[in-house]
């Protein structure tokens, strides 16, 4: 049981990091491989205070992507959490922009199917100090 534990927590973490590093680098066959193309992003708009629900990245609208070469980013995963099919992800960026630096605290939620784990939701909180 705990070598299957340990191949489910790498095999997470693999979807998590085709997601992030296809963000980085601007390669969106990385990130459909970790989104489900049905999948939503929730967050907070700072200047309305309002709830804004947004397609999945992995949706054709996202397809033509490229990260700014102004901003700098990195991800780093700080914690998985798993039981069966399901599983949570904290995810914390650390952003570089010329309006601010900052982080930014994901909450995804995965879902595995068919042998493998896929993200189907996307909290977040972001803290940008502006420049």
């Amino acid at each position: 049981m705990v070598l299957d534990d340990e191949r489910e927590f790498q095999l997470i973490q693999e979807c998590v990091e085709n997601y992030f590093r296809g963000v980085i680098e601007g390669d969106y066959s990385k990130v459909v491989k970790a989104w489900h193309t049905d999948g939503n992003r929730i967050l907070v708009n700072f200047d309305s205070n309002t709830i804004v629900f947004q397609n999945s990245p992995a949706s054709s609208e996202y397809a033509g992507y490229h990260p700014s070469p102004e901003m700098k980013q990195f991800a780093v995963i700080e914690s998985i959490d798993f039981t069966g099919v399901a599983a949570s992800v904290r995810l914390k960026w650390f952003l570089e922009t010329p309006s601010g630096d900052g982080t930014c605290t994901d909450y995804l939620l995965l879902l595995k199917t068919n042998g493998s784990w896929v993200i189907v939701s996307k909290i977040s909180h972001r803290e940008l100090v502006k420049n």
